[in-house]
């Protein structure tokens, strides 16, 4: 059976055991927006699991994972529009009938004028479903230091909406 835990909470590998480390942890702060943690829990509040550990996968759960450095962004607009260059990321972006846009990237001419080409894009975590055991994992880092060795804590990623 796969091990899994989670990985990072608040944005700090699990075995991060500097000064930092527990300060990041103790201020509950999402390191990637630099604001507060807004992950919900069942117990804990924020629950802080930015990243689970799935057999040798490392799953991201919580989307603001992924605006790490802006890699995301830089990626779609090489791969849309050539470059990164003059690129902007506007984000939740709402339209009328449709829904909300996580982000449009647009990219416009060094003096300002914009284009009529952009990108949308959606971020999406991994979904857990038996969370409770993930709860489990998180608490019992909290209160150990450390994930019980056996048995593995038994949630699930669904990776429907992963690619």
């Amino acid at each position: 059976m796969q091990k899994k835990f989670p990985s990072e909470i608040f944005g700090i590998h699990w075995r991060d055991k500097s000064a930092a480390g527990a300060a990041a942890r103790a201020a509950k702060a999402c390191r990637f927006t630099g604001e507060k943690c807004v992950k919900k829990g069942h117990v804990f509040n924020p629950f802080g699991a930015c990243a689970a550990r799935v057999g040798e996968e490392n799953i991201p759960l919580c989307p603001h994972r992924m605006l790490e450095n802006g890699i995301v962004f830089r990626s779609v607009a090489e791969m849309h529009f050539g470059t990164a260059q003059n690129v902007i990321a506007c984000p939740e972006i709402k339209i009328k009938g449709i829904g909300n846009l996580d982000f449009v990237l647009v990219q416009h001419e060094p003096a300002g004028k914009m284009r009529s080409d952009f990108a949308v894009v959606e971020i999406q975590g991994g979904q857990t479903s038996n969370t409770g055991h993930l709860t489990r994992a998180y608490s019992d880092l909290l209160h150990d230091g450390a994930f019980q060795p056996a048995p593995p804590y038994n949630f699930s990623v669904n990776y429907y909406d992963l690619w």
